[in-house]
């Protein structure tokens, strides 16, 4: 039952995405205003980071716990599989690659770098074309895999409170920003999505270009140096192209990089839950 809540859950985000992400944010917004300094339940930095990241986990688990104890078992996959929804973040992203795809095919400049603003691309450091179209299949990708792949790793491993801890983390990154302070949660970030970004480069070897992404793989996995959204970045690209996996300065292949990349995407997608299918039947 497990596994489909999960499937119920990744279906219900890839093919109805009002129903994922938005709501959930909402929610951990407010709880996080209600904490802060200009309110009055007025905390720490320090102690409203564990506030707002240990509460919900903690009542999510004794919740689950208490509840399937009590032999009530179908609400504990019930309430799982709205939490998965929550975790699993805003995934439209297929509707704003098509606007940013219209914008390049029609050479609208203004156009191309509004949405990638909203894609998450790094506008203001493209210089031309062939930055701002990395900057935003990089940015791309990292939506993806943040929006899938951690959470249904952490959900697998340690069930909804697993995959609401990685969410609210993420959230939490969001929301304080590139500080001294927030190196620790970066770090903390980084360790949650390591081994879901290696497992899906080994995915997307699978079902891309096998070579060039498993040397890929190997690779990075010996060289922790790389930013994680770079690796990434190489293994799409390998995925795309084989062992010719630099993105090439033309309009026409870049356009085709950002219509494959969903379905790519997708593909690797439906590998873990094959694999997870299997296991759960073994």
């Amino acid at each position: 039952m497990a596994y489909i809540s999960l499937i119920l859950a990744i279906v219900g985000a890839r093919f109805f995405p009002g129903l994922s992400g938005s709501w959930g944010d909402a929610a951990f917004r407010a709880w996080y205003r209600l904490l802060g300094p200009q309110t009055k339940f007025s905390v720490s930095a320090e102690i409203r980071f564990y506030l707002v990241i240990a509460v919900p986990v903690i009542v999510l688990a004794l919740g689950l716990a208490l509840l399937h104890s009590a032999g009530w078992r179908f609400a504990v996959y019930v309430i799982s599989f709205f939490v998965l929804l929550c975790c699993f973040g805003i995934s439209e992203l297929r509707t704003r690659i098509a606007a940013y795809v219209d914008a390049l095919s029609r050479d609208d400049i203004q156009g191309a770098y509004h949405d990638a603003f909203f894609l998450g691309g790094d506008t203001s450091n493209a210089e031309n074309w062939s930055q701002l179209h990395r900057q935003t299949l990089r940015a791309i990708a990292w939506g993806y895999f943040q929006c899938y792949f951690p959470v249904i790793f952490w959900f697998v491993l340690l069930g909804a409170p697993g995959a609401l801890l990685y969410r609210l983390l993420c959230l939490h990154q969001q929301y304080t920003g590139e500080t001294t302070e927030n190196e620790r949660l970066r770090r903390l970030v980084v360790m949650l999505e390591w081994l879901p970004l290696h497992l899906l480069g080994l995915s997307l070897a699978l079902v891309g270009n096998w070579q060039a992404t498993i040397v890929q793989v190997i690779k990075n996995i010996r060289s922790l140096a790389m930013p994680p959204v770079e690796v990434l970045e190489c293994y799409i690209l390998a995925a795309l192209h084989g062992t010719d996996s630099r993105s090439a300065d033309n309009p026409a292949v870049e356009i085709s990089e950002l219509e494959e990349l969903p379905e790519l995407v997708d593909r690797a997608l439906v590998s873990w839950i094959a694999v997870l299918g299997v296991v759960a039947v073994i």
